[in-house]
């Protein structure tokens, strides 16, 4: 996971404490920058794998047996990778903060977790 793909909001992993949490700014305040002064971020961040679980959290449902519907497109799994049809362009959702990102960008919104 790259830092600059973090927004305040983003759900992410800390493996050392096992929990899964909001990026907040205090969270945003541990990334830094390593000697070629490029943005990483230490090693309590991991991003959280997208699942139907969170899928469902999100408030998103099946649809026909097709996929999850998103704002009239599908949300659908192919070789365990989860893809958003864009207009014919397909976006590639591997992580929840992946799809938290591309739910803002559509919506200027953030994407409410209803757990």
């Amino acid at each position: 996971m790259k830092a600059n793909e973090l927004r305040i909001g983003n759900y992410v992993h800390n493996p050392i404490q096992k929990i899964d949490f909001k990026v907040d700014i205090t969270t945003l305040s541990e990334v830094f920058y390593d000697e070629k002064r490029e943005v990483k971020l230490n090693n309590k961040f991991q991003p959280i794998p997208l699942t139907e679980e969170w899928l469902f959290k999100f408030g998103l449902e099946k649809k026909n047996g097709y996929g999850f519907e998103m704002f009239g497109n599908w949300i659908q799994k192919e070789d365990n990778i989860y893809w958003y049809n864009l207009n014919g362009n397909f976006v590639i959702l591997k992580h929840v903060h992946q799809l938290q990102n591309l739910y803002f960008a559509l919506t200027q919104k953030e994407m409410k977790c209803l757990n």
